[in-house]
């Protein structure tokens, strides 16, 4: 959750909080509005996970490179609003994979594949218009309502 500009953005971890816990929503939206500090914990531990997943994504990325995929990879942008933007247009223009890419995605996926069940695209007449995601479930509940999402975006 943060916001921008006025605005507030949602994350499906958000949804997924406030259904577990609808006092951490409070909590959380206090600090996206700057009215209280964001908490300060450490865990060494996670460290050392965010590390290895960051390995693994960037050795996943040039195992699809090789195998002649073409890889959008957003980590170095210099900006929100130009994240947003480049995923947008490499959506619309079919890009293979995205990685890095707006509104948090790590890797929107790559041909008959989805990397992570719950987070599925929506497609319209063959061509990727977006994208939906779900947590907080079983991850095969989460693919289903992901499922149900898009056919519904689309009106089917």
């Amino acid at each position: 959750m943060k916001m921008v500009g006025k605005e507030i953005r949602l994350a499906a971890t958000d949804v997924s909080n406030h259904l577990a816990c609808h006092h951490l929503t409070y909590l959380e939206l206090s600090v996206a509005r700057g009215e209280r500090p964001k908490p300060e914990w450490a865990a060494p531990d996670l460290v050392v996970i965010q590390e290895l997943g960051l390995r693994h994504e960037a050795k996943y990325l040039t195992h699809l490179k090789a195998s002649g995929l073409e890889v959008l990879n957003l980590t170095d942008a210099e900006s929100e609003q130009h994240i947003l933007e480049a995923t947008r247009r490499a959506m619309e223009q079919g890009e293979d994979v995205i990685a890095q890419g707006g509104a948090g995605l790590r890797l929107l996926g790559a041909p008959g594949i989805t990397p992570l069940e719950g987070g599925v695209p929506i497609v319209a007449d063959g061509k990727i218009i977006g994208a939906i995601g779900v947590s907080g479930a079983a991850s095969d509940q989460d693919a289903q309502c992901a499922m149900a999402g898009a056919a519904a975006a689309i009106g089917k």
